[in-house]
């Protein structure tokens, strides 16, 4: 995804859950886990990340 003129790459696990966000230079600028119901949640977020609140999934 391209936000504020900065490249960001999703990443997904087996099942096609996001992950991780990360920029161009594979810096994790947020990451997420799942509950065994599939429900999203961040787990970890930098400051410099423009990325939004919502995963894909």
């Amino acid at each position: 995804m391209k936000q504020s003129g900065s490249c960001y790459y999703y990443l997904a696990d087996g099942l096609g859950s996001t992950m991780a966000v990360v920029d161009a230079s594979g810096t994790v600028q947020d990451s997420y886990t799942y509950d065994v119901y599939g429900t999203p949640s961040k787990t970890a977020h930098h400051a410099s990340a423009a990325t939004g609140t919502t995963p894909l999934r």
